[in-house]
């Protein structure tokens, strides 16, 4: 173990060691926002936070389709 020491100057180690890890702390890649939609799969699995801090989640309910198809309207994808 000591004769480790014998080729490795302690100073440039501490200093090298230093900026790796401010290098690498540096250059990390950005964190993703994933944006989970609510499904019938995930609906009692995810809970939803808000832009004022408050929780909630989502309740699925089965509804009857108007008759007349005109009142039916399309949903966009965002």
């Amino acid at each position: 173990m000591y004769m480790l020491f014998d080729y490795i100057i302690f100073k440039y180690f501490v200093i090298s060691l230093a900026i790796g890890l401010f290098f690498v702390y540096v250059v990390d890649t950005p964190k993703r926002v994933v944006f989970i939609t609510p499904n019938v799969d995930n609906l009692d699995k995810v809970t939803y936070k808000d832009s004022s801090d408050k929780c909630f989640k989502y309740m699925a309910s089965e509804v009857k389709c108007p008759s007349n198809s005109k009142k039916i309207e399309p949903l966009e994808l965002q």
